[in-house]
Parts: structure tokens; sequence; C-alpha cells
């Protein structure tokens, strides 16, 4: 598999932890005590929003090892002007 491919699975994968983090946050935030959401209960919408954050942050930092050498050549353009 090439680098692009690589990057847009990661895309990929990043967009939905982004939305089942964003989600699961908003019907956590909404609801208090026990409740049931789409047959889910408030422990299973916990671990279901504790488990795409760790993922997320870990396929963030993939991200950014993936485009050092963008994130690199950008900065030292950006403090050249």
């Amino acid at each position: 598999m090439n680098v692009s491919k690589i990057n847009y699975v990661i895309d990929l994968i990043l967009i939905m932890c982004f939305i089942v983090v964003t989600l699961s946050g908003i019907i956590l935030f909404l609801n208090s005590g026990s409740f049931m959401v789409l047959g889910l209960n408030k422990i299973a919408w916990l671990k279901m929003h504790t488990l795409s954050g760790f993922l997320f942050t870990l396929l963030v930092f993939i991200h950014l090892i993936l485009h050092l050498k963008w994130l690199s050549v950008m900065t030292r353009s950006f403090f050249k002007k």
C-alpha cells in the first residue's frame, strides 16, 4: 500500500472516530443518571466514547508523523517570511 492510500485510510478512520467521539460526548453531556439511547446504556456510551477517543488520539499522532516532512517545510517557510 502506498503512502497516499495509507493517509486516506487513516484520515477516513479519523473522521469516523471524530464523529463517534462528538456524538457520544453530546449524548453523555445531555443525559444524566442512567439512560438508554439507541438501545445502549450509559456504560456502553462511555466505553464507546473512551475507546474512540483513544483511537482518535493515536491516529492523530500517526497522521502527524506521516506528515512530519510537510510540517517541517511549512514551518521553515512560515518563519522565513
